[in-house]
């Protein structure tokens, strides 16, 4: 029913992580479902997942490998995808105990076209307060959803906007905008967030301070409605790293 597609470079140490928790029964509960890695890159990574589904015994995980580029990267994974639903999320970021359930149960109605679940930190202190509340506004009141807000969508929707632009960064913000593109031109369709929050890493906030990550994120957002290249804006955001 439901096929979660999961994008990752140099993720060998945080997707373990990730796939312990989406395989806990507690998260699915029953709802059939699948999980694509769409790998890129010659790291750990591949063989980390290759490792995990041998392992646990599972025909439901598989990685397939794809060009550097997280809209490559989707793309690729959702055209691997054998089922109805399709959920989009970073392998730095896990999903909560009822999560499949409560997505399923949102997606039947008709009406729904896509939407996200609510969205925390692993590392939960008082500094990231204020980020999660703008995070709340940010799906609630205008539905723009991160990649790791984990966004979801039916996979018509999907084939109907002819997936993620193909550009490695800001391709969940595009998707974004031609989804409430969609939804205004779709008489009774509606964008939907969960009230189960996902848990995602503060890894970059704690690398370069709150502030600063914080800062980068508005700075890079405003070049990319200003019109500079994705590319660009991926050379200067993880140029650091």
């Amino acid at each position: 029913m439901i096929s979660v597609v999961i994008p990752a470079y140099r993720e060998a140490t945080e997707i373990e992580q990730s796939l312990e928790r989406l395989f806990h029964p507690q998260v699915s509960r029953g709802i059939p479902f699948e999980v694509i890695v769409s790998v890129a890159g010659e790291d750990d990574t591949l063989r980390v997942v290759e490792e995990f589904s041998r392992r646990r015994g599972l025909d439901n995980l598989r990685a397939v490998k794809s060009p550097k580029s997280r809209g490559l990267q989707l793309n690729r994974g959702a055209g691997e995808a054998r089922y109805s639903v399709l959920l989009f999320m970073h392998a730095d970021v896990s999903l909560p105990i009822g999560a499949l359930p409560a997505l399923a149960e949102t997606l039947d109605d008709e009406g729904v076209l896509g939407g996200s679940f609510l969205k925390r930190y692993h590392q939960r202190t008082p500094r990231f307060w204020g980020n999660i509340a703008v995070s709340y506004l940010r799906v609630r009141l205008f539905h723009v959803f991160f990649g790791n807000d984990c966004l979801f969508v039916r996979r018509e929707v999907f084939e109907e906007l002819e997936g993620f632009a193909p550009i490695p960064l800001m391709e969940d913000v595009d998707f974004s905008r031609r989804l409430r593109q969609l939804r205004r031109r779709t008489q009774g369709g509606r964008l939907e967030v969960i009230n189960l929050p996902v848990r995602a890493s503060a890894r970059r906030y704690l690398k370069r301070g709150v502030l600063r990550q914080t800062w980068t994120i508005l700075r890079t957002l405003t070049a990319y409605k200003l019109g500079r290249p994705p590319q660009e804006l991926e050379r200067r955001y993880y140029g650091k790293e």
